[in-house]
């Protein structure tokens, strides 16, 4: 029987002088893999608030105003620990306002 992994997050999705943002991870499951901005909510931590500090982390924007666009999830292969799948369930929002450099790496 099929074991799966649970992965719960909040993603932004800026634009930035004409392109996207992404982040390319550099630690856990998605290690070296491009990705939107964002990751798992900390303990008692609202989503926009995870919004927030997770696009601020990764890229060095600091969000003024989002607004979810949406929800969804997708399951596929991963063989990561003990799990042959992993379900991701995310929460979109959609950036319209940010400011600050971003970082490059």
């Amino acid at each position: 029987m099929a074991k799966f992994h649970r992965a719960f997050g909040v993603y932004g999705i800026l634009i930035k002088q004409q392109q996207l943002v992404v982040v390319k991870k550099k630690d856990g499951p998605y290690k070296y893999r491009y990705d939107l901005p964002g990751g798992s909510l900390e303990p008692g931590e609202f989503l926009q608030n995870a919004l927030i500090r997770e696009v601020a982390e990764e890229t060095g924007l600091h969000v003024r105003d989002a607004s979810q666009v949406g929800v969804t999830s997708f399951t596929y292969p991963w063989i990561f620990e003990d799990f042959d799948w992993n379900q991701h369930i995310v929460v979109l929002y959609e950036v319209t306002a940010f400011e600050g450099e971003l970082l490059l790496c």
